[in-house]
């Protein structure tokens, strides 16, 4: 999933994460964000206290 740093955004990292959270067909998942986004903040605090997949 490609999530830019336009303007306009679409989904959030944490949306993304949840939906590959609750997905049984998602055995793992690899985040790679860019330095200095508070998305990706967010979004390591919301997987360190809720994901169960690596």
């Amino acid at each position: 999933v490609g999530i830019g740093g336009d303007p306009i955004n679409g989904l959030k990292h944490i949306d993304v994460m949840k939906m590959f959270n609750d997905d049984p067909e998602t055995d793992a998942v690899v985040m790679i964000g860019e330095i200095g986004g508070p998305d990706e903040a967010n979004a390591a605090y919301w997987i360190k206290e809720n994901m169960k997949k690596p």
